[in-house]
């Protein structure tokens, strides 16, 4: 069913564009331009701990990024390709867990605004692990 409706490309391009916005996000977080409270559940205490998560949610999202370009090709490396549908795997796990932890949150407005979108890009990425082969 997926295949028929959703192309590899579409799938990689909304991922792409959602990863690079959430990239985005997460340097605004850092500026302090949005208020890191409504992210990590609200549990992140000190300037540095915040600092840290974004910074590791950057490089988390900038290795997606990657896989999902080679994956379709965008990038061309046949020594990763068959690696990228393996980690294609894996993104979709780690958006099912995102997804659930944005539900289990305590802050509303990663609840209210993350969930759908970690939902959509989950499905994305069940598109792009989902395919046989080189995409």
């Amino acid at each position: 069913m997926f295949k028929r409706y959703i192309s590899l490309q579409l799938a990689a391009n909304i991922l792409l564009v959602a990863l690079g916005a959430l990239v985005v996000f997460h340097l605004l977080v850092i500026s302090g331009i949005i208020n890191p409270g409504m992210i990590w559940g609200g549990n992140l205490e000190t300037n540095s701990q915040v600092v840290m998560m974004e910074i590791g949610a950057i490089v988390v999202s900038a290795l997606m990024m990657l896989m999902i370009a080679i994956r379709v090709g965008y990038i061309q490396s046949p020594r990763f390709q068959g690696f990228s549908q393996t980690a294609m795997w894996v993104i979709f796990v780690f958006l099912l867990l995102n997804t659930a932890g944005n539900l289990s949150s305590s802050s509303g407005s990663e609840t209210l605004i993350f969930t759908p979108i970690t939902i959509i890009l989950a499905v994305m990425a069940y598109r792009l692990a989902m395919q046989d082969g080189k995409a």
